[in-house]
């Protein structure tokens, strides 16, 4: 990893002080994710700077038009994608005497209903400063969330509920029972057809998830419900690090749909992967039931993106007998390095690295997350085509 203090001057340099958090509407700025992820796999304060010059040329002011102000007061503003730096401030001052870990406590499970809003950058952004223990990026990441919050229209209760009295299967299968809703899938189109979606400044992709999220929002947990938990996992501990274990497997679910899709390097999938890695890095901060309400509107999310990205079959193999060395994964990350690509993709290879050094990797992980990084830097990003 590059030098903390080289990181740290960098990431003030650049922080949304300078750069707005949104650039042409409704893109989010990725600068801090992709200079924290080049700096995770090495690169140097001179490559960092690279990556900076030319990803700043997309990014607006903090006076630019995508920044759209109001009068209204805190909770006004929530969801209202408004008055941006009057959210960030209320964070900063909430900051003030903390650490880190009491910020999110107290203040994560307020928007942790409304993840998914700007395809769940808000998420990857605080995830990526609590990675390396940013506060004033963590006061972004937050008031992203709540500047663009977009919530799942359920009762919180039911959220929070873990439902064990319904057949489960594994990740896959239920991915597949989802692929064949034809019913649900047409009332998402049926629903983003209405002016409430098509007026809203935003992608295709997120007026989908949203019109999931609050029509169809019982539905989705009822799928989330027919997952089948890993063995490790006990509802009866209830303590942060079990709901950690748990966020730690629905990160390599992603991963796994990620490789098996057919779409392969499907831009949300990967999406899917960097957010449940986020959510992994905020989840130890949190109360047990927080951090289990939190890891199911994810899931909720997750399913969301795969019938908004149009069902692609989950057919390709993963491959479980790659033995991928540390010189190996030397190589793939001097690849990834050395060129400039899309900052996702640094990303990507960033989040299958740091998992491949983990002290309790079995070979089939090691083999899953060296094949998920090959194909992030062997693909162009792909990007759905919507009927």
């Amino acid at each position: 990893m590059g030098s903390t203090k080289v990181l740290k001057t960098i990431l003030d340099e650049t922080s949304t002080l300078k750069y707005f958090i949104e650039y042409d509407g409704f893109f989010s700025n990725h600068m801090s994710h992709g200079l924290i992820a080049l700096s995770k796999l090495g690169a140097s304060e001179t490559r960092l700077r690279r990556f900076i010059k030319v990803y700043e040329a997309k990014l607006e002011s903090t006076t630019g038009p995508t920044n759209i102000l109001a009068d209204d007061s805190f909770e006004e503003l929530k969801g209202e994608r408004k008055s941006y730096y009057s959210i960030l401030k209320h964070f900063e001052d909430l900051a003030k005497g903390r650490t880190i870990t009491e910020l999110l406590n107290s203040e994560f499970p307020k928007v942790a209903k409304g993840m998914v809003c700007s395809a769940i950058h808000g998420l990857i952004h605080t995830g990526y400063a609590v990675a390396v223990q940013n506060t004033k990026l963590t006061c972004e990441g937050l008031a992203y969330l709540h500047h663009s919050f977009v919530p799942l229209i359920a009762a919180d209760s039911r959220i929070r509920t873990l439902r064990r009295d319904a057949p489960t299967y594994d990740i896959l299968e239920a991915i597949g029972i989802v692929a064949k809703d034809d019913t649900l899938f047409e009332l998402m189109k049926t629903e983003v057809a209405k002016p409430k979606y098509t007026d809203k400044v935003t992608s295709n992709f997120q007026r989908r998830v949203a019109a999931l999220f609050t029509v169809a929002a019982d539905t989705l947990l009822d799928y989330i419900d027919k997952i089948t938990l890993p063995p490790t996992f006990n509802p009866n501990i209830q303590t942060t690090q079990e709901a950690v274990g748990l966020g730690r497997w629905l990160l390599d679910c992603a991963i796994t749909v990620y490789v098996k899709s057919e779409n392969k390097n499907d831009f949300f999938l990967l999406h899917g992967v960097t957010g449940a890695w986020s959510l992994l890095q905020i989840l130890p901060a949190l109360t047990y039931n927080d951090a289990i309400y939190s890891i199911r509107v994810f899931m909720c999310a997750f399913v969301a993106t795969y019938l908004a990205q149009m069902r692609a079959p989950l057919t390709v193999d993963v491959n479980t007998t790659l033995k991928p060395t540390a010189d190996d994964w030397d190589k793939l990350i001097e690849a990834t390095v050395d060129e400039e690509r899309d900052e996702h993709i640094y990303k990507l290879v960033q989040v299958c690295h740091g998992l491949a050094l983990e002290d309790d990797v079995k070979h089939t992980q090691q083999s899953m997350y060296f094949q998920a990084a090959n194909i992030a830097i062997s693909n162009a990003l792909l990007f759905v085509k919507y009927d």
